[in-house]
């Protein structure tokens, strides 16, 4: 399966979310879990890796452009195997060109034979020709934010594309799953971040509160197993919500059908019950989905 992780808001941990739903997904289904990072200049990932990484991204695809291909073992060597059994592949090239749309194509296709999940760590560019070629060929779509008027914004911005791209846009759009990461800093209540993803069409059960961890909060390398226990049962639930909602569940305790999901999660991963959800207005005949209260709060 492939997942794109999305939100034109810079650091709402679109990076951070990337490389933990990858460490739960790997630890539920052992290993066989890639992390591709397909922004329009180098990202974040590279800092987040367990180690400074000497390959990734960047490297397999001059090798994949200049020999027309690679084996499965240079494919593997170009990337970073982290203690979750994860493997992340970043760029290593700061001033690289941004990617083509070919050139995500030409990735995922050597990532897929050797992965079961590949996924795609993006930009906050939602017209760029990488992040049209990943939401192409996306399974699921998970659009992580803050507790905040202008990170949720950039859902409300991601469902607009999503609403203009035809059947697959609407069938991403009817599954997208959403994070919202604590860093310490959340001005707007869980009640009002449901009551504007409801308004976007997101139901609860589809919305994911990961509490706060000051090592994911250090800006550093993250590592799965030093995540606290709170914040790693999150990312679980979350993974296991991911693997559920592909039918692609083969690990003990996510012996689940999608439905059972949500009532296995533990109440400190859910966000409580939201108020109904406002009327959008007339306007949302010209704009799918109109501007907000939270717009309104951030102006």
């Amino acid at each position: 399966m492939r997942v794109l992780v999305a939100n034109r808001r810079g650091g709402v941990g679109k990076t951070v979310t990337s490389v933990l739903v990858a460490a739960a997904l790997a630890s539920l289904r052992g290993s066989g879990v890639a992390v591709a990072e397909f922004s329009d200049e180098a990202g974040g990932l590279a800092g987040r890796c367990e180690q400074p990484p000497v390959r990734g991204v960047d490297t397999l695809l001059a090798r994949l452009v200049s020999a027309g291909g690679a084996d499965g073992a240079f494919v593997y060597g170009n990337g970073q195997v982290q203690s979750s059994m994860a493997t992340m592949y970043p760029t290593v090239d700061p001033d690289r060109e941004p990617f083509t749309g070919p050139d995500v194509h030409s990735v995922v296709e050597a990532l897929a034979p050797l992965f079961s999940t590949v996924i795609m760590d993006t930009g906050n560019g939602y017209r760029s020709a990488a992040f049209t070629a990943a939401l192409g060929v996306t399974d699921v779509v998970i659009a992580p934010t803050l507790a905040g008027p202008d990170a949720v914004a950039g859902i409300r911005d991601l469902m607009n594309r999503l609403a203009g791209l035809g059947e697959h846009g609407r069938l991403l759009a009817s599954r997208v799953i959403v994070v919202v990461v604590d860093d310490g800093r959340s001005v707007l209540s869980h009640r009002e971040v449901l009551d504007e993803l409801a308004v976007l069409g997101i139901d609860r059960s589809r919305v994911y509160a990961i509490p706060f961890d000051a090592h994911i909060a250090s800006r550093g390398p993250v590592v799965f197993s030093q995540t606290t226990a709170a914040s790693k049962r999150a990312w679980l639930a979350a993974g296991a919500a991911v693997a559920a909602l592909l039918g692609a569940i083969d690990f003990d305790e996510a012996l689940l059908e999608p439905a059972a999901v949500t009532a296995s999660i533990p109440p400190a991963t859910r966000f409580e019950e939201p108020a109904p959800a406002p009327d959008p207005g007339p306007d949302r005949a010209t704009n799918v989905f109109p501007h907000s209260v939270f717009q309104r709060k951030a102006n």
